[in-house]
């Protein structure tokens, strides 16, 4: 009896060792990466399994048992298959080499219990076993090892099954069992281990400061971030000593209130602080604690988690203060600012852009979408000029996102500049000026550039159009009656005997003798077409579009009278009164071709032969016929 005792105990031992030693060569294994894990591990149990059957259990002379099933179980179980196979590919030959009746019997036994933890390896597709599914691989194996001697010859299988098959079934079991909680509790272990490897590993490259203190705020555990945040050179620097180590006295006593009192309320604590170092230098915190408790919910140490939010502290003072700064801007400049949304709506405006609209501003608040607020405008008839409306503000909201600027006149007579820019977000900016001075001044300087224009264009003495600005308007009038096939004429006229009257009657009554004659020259043409100048000197000339030869004599005679009717005294002329002589040149409907040198010249020529001819009469201009100049006499002529 002790002998099968030893036996027993030898075989339980020998499944122990190469479990252990299994384990221990699985880390060394996972440390040097290597993949045969599965074979490693198959060839470790069919050693074991050599072992087992090198120590057999002798039941009664003749009959032995040992716990090789156990071991080809493991193998499949754990390593799977391939595991398996190399375990029986090993135990196997050691068996047949054994020899004896139940060789192929043994061989069968380490099969079955190969093939069954092979089984239980697919079944679980390396998700983690419990407790039931190893004791249900632990019966089955044994029920199955302790079927085998069915297979042995009729003379000795009874006498196996009822010495050997319930106790090498029940010991099988038990063996099989203890292995396998053994092998699990190391896979869990070995888990673990990678677990808190990992931990350990992300917590040491986190670049916040996260540590472990106990109770009384000794340091038990840091990442390297603390220790450059406290000014350590490593973090075992830190093991067993407090913040008083490394801040001033006031620092410290604040951090130890905090966790006393958290440790006081057993809940999480989140501050914000700033922590005044050394050297002036300031440092703010985003402090995370919490408390670290036991299986039984009592508090045994404090996490503290700091990230450093100086950079963004900054940033966000920088920012308040640069908004302060805009508000303060913004309420202070005289231009008013408006801010709309990619929706078209008022997202922000100061006080100024209310008041540049006295009747629209009620309705200019934040949320206002832009069309109900012209809508509201133009019902309270703010703004001039205003025909369409609805097209209006489809065009003023069509613009709100694009670079404009409008001048726009109010009720009370102020002008406002009405600038939009679109901005990155979609939306738009509005600035409204007030330019009711500068508009004004516009208009004076309107006002004064005409004034200047028509001075530019008048003759000083006689207030007649001056010859600079004949000569453009003659320019103008060609181009324009000989595009649309109308005719014109030009009368020139020259005061008759005048150098006898500056003479006789001096300088200044000839001046006065000017201005009448250009008055009634004035007077004579005066059809809105019309254009009477001084052409120089006493001479003078009109320019009448859309009238043909005989328009202008008769309108040349009717001049003739009428300064005849004035009867301006003039003692060196054989009329005694002044009169004038004219020329009169004219393009037909049919003449294309205009140039006003050419009918200018014809004009001057026509007035020569009138002068020739005794003056105070009016000539037209013909063409020349072999050498003799033609020229129409007036109807009328002087006595």
């Amino acid at each position: 009896m002790k002998m099968l005792w030893y036996g027993l105990m030898a075989n339980l031992a020998i499944i122990a060792i190469f479990v252990t030693s299994w384990t221990h060569a699985k880390d060394w294994l996972a440390q040097h990466r290597h993949r045969g894990e599965p074979v490693a591990f198959g060839a470790t149990m069919g050693l074991g399994a050599i072992a087992v059957m090198a120590f057999p259990v002798e039941l009664s002379p003749g009959i032995f048992f040992d716990l090789r099933a156990t071991l080809m179980a493991l193998a499949g179980a754990f390593g799977g298959p391939i595991a398996a196979l190399v375990a029986v590919g090993l135990a196997a030959p050691y068996r047949l080499a054994l020899g004896g009746a139940g060789a192929p019997v043994g061989v069968v036994a380490l099969l079955i219990p190969a093939m069954i933890g092979s089984g239980y390896w697919l079944l679980l597709k390396r998700r983690e076993s419990r407790g039931w599914q190893l004791f249900s691989l632990a019966i089955v194996t044994g029920i199955a090892s302790a079927s085998t001697p069915l297979m042995l010859p009729a003379e000795v299988r009874m006498a196996v099954l009822t010495q050997v098959s319930a106790p090498q079934a029940m010991l099988i079991a038990c063996a099989l069992m203890l292995s396998a909680l053994a092998l699990r509790q190391d896979d869990r272990r070995r888990v673990l281990m990678q677990e808190n490897s990992a931990y350990r590993t992300i917590i040491e490259a986190l670049p916040d400061s996260l540590n472990v203190k106990d109770p009384e705020g000794r340091f038990v555990t840091a990442n390297p971030a603390t220790a450059r945040l406290m000014g350590a050179t490593s973090p075992a620097k830190l093991i067993g000593r407090s913040d008083a180590d490394f801040y001033p006295p006031e620092v410290a006593a604040a951090f130890a209130a905090d966790e006393a009192r958290m440790i006081e309320g057993g809940e999480i604590l989140a501050i914000e602080q700033v922590v005044h170092e050394e050297g002036g230098k300031h440092l703010w915190l985003s402090t995370l604690k919490v408390p670290l408790r036991d299986q039984n919910g009592e508090i045994v140490g404090i996490i503290t988690h700091n990230r450093d939010v100086t950079d963004r502290k900054i940033l966000a003072l920088e920012l308040e203060r640069s908004q302060t700064h805009l508000e303060f801007a913004l309420a202070q400049m005289t231009d008013g600012v408006a801010i709309f949304g990619a929706d078209a709506r008022l997202v922000y405006c100061n006080e100024q852009y209310r008041r540049a609209f006295p009747r629209s501003g009620p309705l200019r608040v934040p949320g206002a979408h832009i069309r109900d607020i012209l809508r509201g405008a133009m019902e309270r008839q703010e703004q001039l000029g205003i025909d369409d409306i609805p097209a209006w503000i489809d065009e003023v909201e069509s613009a709100l996102f694009r670079e404009n600027e409008e001048e726009v006149h109010l009720f009370d007579g102020r002008w406002l500049r009405v600038s939009t820019r679109p901005t990155d977000d979609g939306g738009s900016m509005v600035v409204v000026s007030e330019i009711t001075k500068l508009k004004q001044a516009e208009f004076d300087l309107l006002g004064l550039a005409e004034q200047l224009k028509q001075q530019a264009a008048t003759d000083g003495l006689t207030g007649l159009t001056n010859r600079w600005a004949m000569d453009q308007a003659l320019e103008a009038e060609l181009q324009r009656t000989g595009r649309e096939g109308l005719p014109l004429s030009v009368i020139l006229l020259d005061i008759d005997w005048f150098k006898p009257y500056n003479d006789h009657y001096g300088h200044l009554a000839g001046d006065e003798a000017l201005r009448v004659v250009a008055r009634c020259f004035a007077q004579t043409f005066r059809r809105p077409g019309d254009i009477v100048a001084r052409y120089g000197g006493e001479e003078f000339c009109a320019i009448l579009p859309s009238t043909d030869e005989d328009g202008a004599y008769h309108l040349a005679n009717v001049f003739r009278g009428a300064l005849a009717r004035r009867a301006l005294p003039h003692a060196e002329s054989p009329r005694a009164i002044v009169t004038a002589s004219l020329g009169v040149a004219t393009y037909g409907s049919a003449e294309r071709r205009r140039e006003a040198a050419e009918i200018i010249a014809r004009a001057d020529e026509a007035l020569y032969v009138a002068k020739s001819a005794g003056r105070d009469r009016v000539y037209g201009w013909h063409p020349r016929d072999e050498g003799v100049q033609k020229a129409r006499p007036s109807a009328v002529q002087g006595a």
